[in-house]
């Protein structure tokens, strides 16, 4: 489930970042605003479950989504979507995080909330990196340090 952060006060609520809430209890900042969440989608759900999708693989209405959202917004698909996570990422993620510990003192420090965001997408990474924190496989991202 996505949902927009309610940030500020500002007048345009498609400039506010966008929240993916799984089922599995994940949060996290997922684009910092709503354009890029309609680019993001351009994946058909690839970035979630990690796949490839051949053509044919994609969900019914891909194609049609993806022309609409050309003649209506002007925007094409994209292939990587860690550019805009990152993008959303440097400038909501540790505001986010310290909104999100005063409602959920479940994190043991506004440092492993933000290692485990930035470990979600996997920011700062290298294919044979370790991980300094999360066990996530190629995640270079060091526990307490200033991100």
């Amino acid at each position: 489930m996505y949902a927009l952060w309610r940030c500020d006060n500002r007048e345009d609520l498609a400039t506010l970042p966008v929240i993916f809430c799984g089922d599995e209890g994940e949060i996290f900042i997922e684009a910092p605003n709503l354009r890029d969440l309609l680019r993001v989608l351009t994946l058909d759900g690839t970035h979630i479950d990690d796949i490839e999708l051949e053509e044919e693989d994609h969900t019914d209405g891909h194609r049609e989504y993806l022309a609409w959202l050309d003649e209506h917004f002007g925007l094409k698909p994209i292939q990587d979507p860690a550019p805009i996570h990152k993008a959303a990422f440097e400038q909501y993620g540790r505001p986010f995080a310290e909104w999100w510990l005063r409602r959920e003192p479940g994190y043991a420090s506004l440092a492993e909330m933000l290692q485990e965001l930035a470990c979600q997408w996997r920011l700062d990474s290298t294919l044979d990196g370790r991980c300094y924190g999360c066990g996530v496989s190629g995640c270079e991202v060091e526990w307490g340090r200033s991100l």
